[in-house]
C-alpha cells in the first residue's frame, strides 16, 4: 500500500528501490522509473510528486550527474519558465495592495526613465504577463553584448541594458499586438517594473510575498552566481543537453522569467498553498487573482488546460511541467536534469509512413494545428505553424508493422499510432496524452509551402542540395547547411554535427543569383556567401564576431573528414 502524508505538516516522503530488494511499485515510482530508463540519458534523471488534497508522493530515478549521487524529492533543479508563475503572483499582490492595476503602463511605472517617444510606453502590465504585447521571445541586444556567452545568454544581460532596448524601441518592432505571442522577453520586463513598485528587488519582493510565508527554503533565484548557497550546491543537479553537461543559466535582467531553482518538496508546497487553509490570506488571494482568466488562453502567469492551470519550462539543460487543479486540489510536479535522449537511428521501414500528414492537436485550451514530414531513410519534422514554424526534428523513430512511434526529445513529447490507409491514429504525450488523429497528404501542405515561401527570396532552385564547410578552417566547427527542393520551393536547414545532431532553423534566405544570405534567428548568426561557379559558396558567418566559412556542394549528406 503507498503511504501518504499530511500536506500540511510539509513532511516529505520519496520512494527508493534498494538493489537486490524486491518490492511492488506504485504508479508514480513506476512513471519514474520509465521516464529515467526511456526518456533520458543515464547521466541524468527525474524527480516527480503527486499532491491530492492533504497528501502528498514522491518518487525519483536517476543520478544528479555523471557517477554522482541519486536525484531525490530534495534535488535543485532549474525551473526555467515555471517561474512565470511566480511573477504573475507577485503582479497580483501589486494589484491587490493598491500599486498597480492591469492597466498600469511602462510609461507610468518607468517614468523619466522611459523616454516619451519609446513606443514601449503604452505597454501595459496585463499585457506583459499574458503574453500579448507584441513582443519578440529574445531581444537581439542580448546577442549583440561584447561578453554575450551562448551558454549562459542570459547572464549579462542587466537593467541599463534592457532600459536601452525600451528607450530604443519603436512602433514597428511590435508584432501582432493584442494576440498571444510567447515573450520571455515581455516577462523579464515585468519583473523589472515589479521592482519599481515595491522598491525591492526581485529576489526579495520573491522571497517576502511567497517563499518565506510557505516555508519554501530550498528556492532560490539564480541571478548571478552566489545566489545559491554553497551548502546547497551540493543539492543542485548538473543539467544536460542531451548527454552532455550543460552550465548553469544566471539570469539578470530578464530574471522573472526564468531564473528560479527549486525541488519537487517545495513545488509541492507550493502547489498545496492554493488551497490550503495554512496559506496566509493576504497570498492566497494574490493566487486567487494569478488564477483567474484573464484571455482566453491565460491567467498571470498561468496557462489553461481545462480547470488546470499549466506552465513547463527549460534551460539549457533542464525540463520541468508543473500542473495545478485547484478545484480537485490536485497537482503533478516533473523535474528533469536533461534535455532527453539524443538522437537514435531509426527502426523499422518507413516507406509506408514517407510523406506529410496532417492533423490538429486538441489540448483543450487549444487547438494546434500540426504537420509530420516522414522521410523513407527514418528523418522525421515536426512544424507547429501556430507556433514557431520551425521544424522540430524527432530524436527517435520506431516503425512495428503498422504502428510508428516518434520521440521529440526538445519537447519532451511522444507520438504513437496506428495507420489504416491514410490515416494515423495515436496518441500524442507532453505530460498529460491527447488523441491526435492525422491524414495523408499528396504534396507538401499548403500552410506549409506558404511558410517557406514566405522566408525564402529569389531562384533558389539551382542550389538545392548539402554545402558543408568549416568555421575559420580545418580544425573549426564542421557546418552542413541543407537545402531540400520541396515542390516549388526551397526548405533551409542548418547542422553543426559537432554540437548537436538537431537542425537549426534557417529563419530568412536570400539568393540574387551571385550572392546566398540567411538569418538564423533562433541562435542571432547569419551567413553571407558568394556562389564561385556551381559547387562552392565564398562567405563568412556572423555570430559575436566574424568566422570565414566557405561551402562545397554535395548531393548526399557529408560526413566530417
Amino acid at each position: 500500500m503507498m503511504k501518504t502524508i499530511p500536506a500540511g505538516l510539509f513532511a516529505l516522503l520519496v520512494f527508493t528501490l534498494l538493489p537486490g530488494i524486491s518490492k511492488a511499485q506504485t504508479p508514480i515510482e513506476k512513471a519514474a522509473a520509465t521516464i529515467a530508463s526511456e526518456e533520458l540519458p543515464p547521466v541524468a534523471g527525474v524527480a516527480l510528486g503527486r499532491v491530492m488534497k492533504d497528501q502528498q508522493v514522491f518518487a525519483s530515478a536517476g543520478k544528479m550527474r555523471q557517477n554522482g549521487p541519486d536525484i531525490d524529492e530534495n534535488t535543485l533543479f532549474e525551473i526555467g519558465s515555471i517561474t512565470k508563475v511566480f511573477t504573475g503572483i507577485l503582479l497580483a499582490d501589486a494589484i491587490l495592495k493598491e500599486k498597480a492595476t492591469l492597466d498600469t503602463t511602462l510609461a507610468e511605472v518607468f517614468g523619466e526613465d522611459l523616454q516619451e517617444e519609446s513606443a514601449a510606453g503604452r505597454i501595459t502590465l496585463k499585457e506583459l504577463t499574458t503574453h500579448t504585447a507584441g513582443l519578440i521571445s529574445f531581444p537581439r541586444e542580448i546577442y549583440e553584448e561584447d561578453d554575450y556567452n551562448p551558454l549562459d545568454p542570459y547572464a549579462n544581460f542587466d537593467e541599463a541594458d534592457l532600459l536601452l532596448y525600451l528607450n530604443r524601441f519603436e512602433e514597428d518592432q511590435f508584432e501582432n499586438p493584442g494576440e498571444y505571442s510567447y515573450s520571455n522577453l515581455g516577462v523579464g520586463i515585468l519583473g523589472i517594473a515589479l521592482e519599481r513598485l515595491s522598491g525591492q528587488p526581485f529576489e526579495t519582493l520573491l522571497s517576502e510575498v511567497i517563499l518565506e510565508p510557505l516555508e519554501m527554503d530550498d528556492t532560490y533565484l539564480q541571478r548571478r552566481p552566489g545566489f545559491i548557497p554553497d551548502a546547497a550546491l551540493e543539492r543542485f543537479a548538473t543539467g544536460h543537453a542531451y548527454e552532455a553537461p550543460a552550465p548553469h543559466w544566471h539570469i539578470d535582467a530578464l530574471c522573472a522569467a526564468g531564473a528560479i531553482v527549486s525541488s519537487a518538496s517545495d513545488m509541492a508546497k507550493f502547489a498545496t498553498a492554493h488551497w490550503s487553509d495554512e496559506t496566509p490570506q493576504s497570498l492566497r488571494a494574490a493566487m486567487d487573482l494569478a488564477a483567474t482568466k484573464q484571455t482566453d488562453k491565460m491567467g498571470l502567469g498561468w496557462h489553461f488546460r481545462g480547470e488546470r492551470l499549466f506552465h513547463n519550462g527549460g534551460t539549457g539543460g533542464f525540463r520541468t511541467s508543473l500542473f495545478i487543479t485547484p478545484g480537485e486540489q490536485s497537482a503533478r510536479i516533473d523535474l528533469r536534469n536533461s534535455t532527453g535522449l539524443a538522437p537514435e537511428a531509426p527502426e523499422g521501414d518507413l516507406t509506408r509512413f514517407s510523406g506529410f500528414w496532417t492533423g490538429t492537436l486538441d489540448t483543450g485550451a487549444n487547438q494546434l494545428p500540426l504537420i509530420f514530414r516522414i522521410q523513407k531513410n527514418g528523418t522525421v519534422f515536426l512544424y507547429s505553424l501556430a507556433q514557431t514554424g520551425a521544424p522540430i526534428a524527432a530524436t527517435r523513430v520506431k516503425e512495428d508493422e503498422a504502428r510508428l512511434q516518434l520521440g521529440f526529445a526538445s519537447l519532451n513529447g511522444t507520438f504513437s499510432g496506428e495507420q489504416n490507409g491514410d490515416l494515423l491514429s495515436g496518441t500524442w504525450k507532453q505530460v498529460e496524452e491527447y488523441p491526435l488523429e492525422l491524414t495523408r497528404s499528396p504534396k507538401v501542405p499548403t500552410e506549409l509551402r506558404d511558410y517557406l515561401k514566405d522566408k525564402v527570396e529569389g531562384d533558389t532552385k539551382e542550389l538545392s542540395g548539402y554545402w558543408s564547410g568549416f568555421l575559420g578552417g580545418k580544425d573549426g566547427v564542421f557546418v552542413i547547411l541543407h537545402l531540400e527542393w520541396l515542390w516549388g520551393t526551397l526548405d533551409p536547414k542548418i547542422y553543426r554535427p559537432d554540437q548537436s545532431p538537431a537542425p537549426i532553423n534557417v529563419s530568412s534566405l536570400k539568393f540574387d543569383g551571385e550572392t546566398l544570405s540567411l538569418s538564423c534567428d533562433e541562435i542571432n548568426a547569419s551567413f553571407e556567401g558568394k556562389l564561385d561557379g556551381n559547387s562552392t559558396l565564398t562567405g563568412t558567418w556572423n555570430q559575436v564576431g566574424q568566422q570565414s566559412l566557405d561551402l562545397t556542394k554535395s548531393e548526399t549528406r557529408p560526413e566530417r573528414p
